[in-house]
């Protein structure tokens, strides 16, 4: 039996009330994984940054979107669907 079963079949004999606790401890805990908005913002300004590098210094060539979602609708990707004139973003 695996770690997380053990912890999972502990937490179930727990009241709802401690379950409860321990959800809220572990939302406090991963929270703090998380990174700030800022931090987020700064990452995509420098990967925008390092992608527009590559196009203008022909490391790589950009494609249309077009083309780009029709070779992402032909992935088997289970659960992931995408159908025409749909818009991921």
């Amino acid at each position: 039996m695996s770690t997380v079963t053990e912890i999972e079949n502990a937490l179930e004999q727990l009241p709802v009330e401690q379950q409860q606790e321990v959800v809220e401890w572990l939302e406090r805990r991963l929270a703090a994984t998380v990174p700030s908005p800022a931090e987020v913002e700064d990452a995509w300004k420098k990967e925008i940054k390092c992608r527009i590098n590559d196009i203008d210094n022909g490391r790589v060539v950009p494609r249309p979107a077009s083309e780009v979602f029709a070779r992402v609708r032909q992935l088997p990707v289970p659960g992931l669907f995408f159908r025409q004139g749909t818009s991921i973003l």
